[in-house]
This record gives C-alpha cells, structure tokens and sequence, in this order.
C-alpha cells in the first residue's frame, strides 16, 4: 500500500478511499489529516455513532408482537423445500472454487511426475525404462525389427545370466554339504503290520 495517495476533503467528510463516506468514521488518510490540524478525529466521526442517537432511537418502548398460535390461517398450501434431484453420473468430490481463487493446472489436477521410476519394462524390447506405447521415439520398420531383435538379446542374456546364477548356486550348496555315500542296506523302513 506504500506509494499510493488519497485526496482527503476534511470540509466535505470525503477521502477517495471511500472508507469514511461507506462507515461515517474517518480513514486512516482522514484522521492523519485532522492530526496535522491539531483537531480531536472524534468530532469527524458521524452522529449516528453518537450517545444521543442511540438514546433516541431506544427512547420509545418496544411492544411485544403474538406469537405463532396468534397469526392469522393462510388458506393457500404450506411452503414445502423444493424436492432433492439426483443428477446422473457420480458426484463431484472437489470443492466449489471461488471466483478469484487460482488453480495451478487448468483441470485443477496436480499429476506426480514419473521421474526415477524404472520398474517398467517395453514389452518389444524388454528393456527398462518405457513401454512399448510410451517409447522415446517411433521407430521405423527397420529399426522396429532391430529394436525387437535387441529385445531378444536382452531377454537371452538375461536367461543366461539367470541359469549361471541358478549353477553357482548349486555349487556353493554342494561344497558346503559334505558328501555322504549311503549304501541301499543302511537303508532299511518299517514294514506295515497287516
């Protein structure tokens, strides 16, 4: 608010801020300017804020009124609350905006962004990183079939270096159990009784 100015008419009552002619009690501007003429802002303020005013406005005695068993009977329908539609289709969740309030996106929708996320996997190539709908760029048939072809070397690779995994795994487990030769006549199960 620093910087704009007020043109304050103390003969008239008037500032352009308009606030003490809406309320009858000088502004800000106002009383800032009855205080460089050495006058009391108070006697600016208008009559109806005043003691007097508010004695003879109350002076007279308020008459009850009757209650509602002593009004006269309409003969015309009893005022009902208008019957409740149901709009087809669900019902919106969000908040009724007010008119200067701004929304970010144009929707109102805030989306997260997609960024560090790698679990997805491009179903034609078997790489990382995209889908086959979602690729970085669209490929033309050639380089779709080299892009396809690269895929099955990713997923042969990757079937490799499962089944290299799968026989370490094997040979860890076999070095660490000692090897115990059982014979068949060390072997021997109980027969049923029948």
């Amino acid at each position: 608010m620093y910087g704009e100015k007020f043109a304050v008419d103390l003969e008239k009552w008037v500032c352009d801020c308009r606030r003490w002619e809406l309320t009858g009690i000088p502004c800000s501007h106002a009383v800032y300017c009855i205080s460089l003429t050495g006058e009391e802002p108070e006697s600016f303020v208008n009559q109806c804020y005043s003691k007097d005013a508010y004695v003879r406005v109350y002076e007279s005695a308020i008459e009850p009124i009757n209650g509602p068993n002593a009004w006269p009977n309409s003969k015309k329908d009893p005022i009902h609350a208008p019957k409740k539609l149901k709009l087809p289709g669900r019902p919106k969740k969000a908040r009724r905006r007010e008119p200067d309030e701004q929304i970010s996106d144009p929707k109102g929708i805030k989306k997260l962004s997609r960024v560090g996320i790698t679990h997805m996997t491009c179903s034609g190539c078997h790489q990382k990183g995209h889908t086959i709908q979602k690729r970085p760029q669209r490929l033309t048939k050639e380089a779709e079939m080299q892009h396809m072809q690269a895929g099955e070397s990713n997923v042969k690779a990757e079937m490799a270096y499962m089944q290299a995994e799968e026989s370490n795994m094997q040979v860890e487990m076999t070095s660490i159990l000692p090897e115990v030769q059982v014979t068949q006549e060390e072997i021997t199960l109980p027969q049923p009784n029948v």
